[in-house]
This record gives C-alpha cells, sequence and structure tokens, in this order.
C-alpha cells in the first residue's frame, strides 16, 4: 500500500482514521516491488551490520578493555536476540496495523539508540543496557519485520504468488 506521498513500504492511517478507512479513501496499489527490494535491501544490509554481526567486530576489545568474562559479554548479544524474539509478535501486529514504513523507520533510531548506548555508557552495564535497546530494535527492522511488511504490501490479492 503506497501512502499519498509516494513512500515504497506503505503509511499508516491518518490521524483519528484506521486502517480500513484510511485504506478505503486511496488507491490499493502495491509500490513498484523492484524499488521497494532495493531499499529494503539496503536497510536490511546496514540494520544486520550493525546489530547482529557487531559482536564478532567489538566484543573481543571490549572483553579486553572491561577485563569481562566473555560469556557476559556475548550474553549481552542472546539476551538481544532472547528480546527480539518475544517482541516478534508484537511488531507483526504493529506492521499488520500501522504498516511496514513507520514500524521500520522506528527501528532505525531505536537501532542508533542502543548503538549510541553501546558507545556512551561504561561498564559491562552499559553494554547490557545498549543490547537491550538494540533487542528491540532488532525485532522492529530485521528479516521478520521485513517479510512481514512485504507480506502487507503484497499478500493480499495476490494469491500468494511473488510479485516479481
Amino acid at each position: 500500500m503506497d501512502d499519498p506521498a509516494g513512500h515504497p513500504l506503505g503509511g499508516g492511517p491518518g490521524l483519528g482514521e484506521t486502517r480500513d478507512a484510511a485504506a478505503a479513501a486511496r488507491p490499493m496499489t502495491p509500490p513498484d516491488p523492484r524499488r521497494v527490494a532495493l531499499l529494503l535491501g539496503v536497510a536490511q544490509t546496514l540494520a544486520w551490520a550493525g546489530t547482529y554481526y557487531l559482536p564478532a567486530l567489538v566484543a573481543p576489545a571490549v572483553v579486553a578493555d572491561l577485563g569481562a568474562d566473555p560469556a557476559l559479554v556475548y550474553g549481552a548479544f542472546s539476551l538481544a536476540l532472547l528480546i527480539s524474539g518475544l517482541a516478534a509478535p508484537r511488531t507483526g501486529r504493529l506492521i499488520e496495523t500501522l504498516g511496514g514504513r513507520p514500524v521500520l523507520l522506528a527501528s532505525s533510531g531505536i537501532l542508533a539508540a542502543g548503538l549510541a548506548l553501546l558507545a556512551v555508557l561504561p561498564g559491562l552495564w552499559g553494554w547490557f543496557a545498549g543490547w537491550v535497546v538494540i533487542g528491540f530494535g532488532m525485532a522492529l527492522g530485521l528479516y521478520e519485520a521485513a517479510f512481514a511488511t512485504l507480506g502487507v504490501l503484497y499478500g493480499r490479492g495476490r494469491g500468494g504468488r511473488s510479485p516479481w
């Protein structure tokens, strides 16, 4: 569902509208799938690089700098994965209600906030705090959310076939 401003991932309803009322007020033409694939591909690459693959690069330095047990340092990342998994069903409902664009956009801000916390908060508690925030951002913005958004955009009325 392309929103009136032409945003490719669909917007939510206007202020005071439900998704059904907003959808009925405008044509139900999905955005160009190639454009969506390009934009989602770039966003997913950045999101995965800044979250899932980050510990492989920085955890050894964090262990050395903090003198912390490696199990605790990597455990913070495991906690983020747990939070992401637990938050995933709610993320799906948000995408169904609001559309993918606002949810994926929120994930970028939340991921940035979590990365900033990793950078500025001292010690192991700061490391854990950053990963807790990143866990919520991961739920809102990694593959599951991206694929749910594609399902909302292209799944209905297409007989389950790919738009490509």
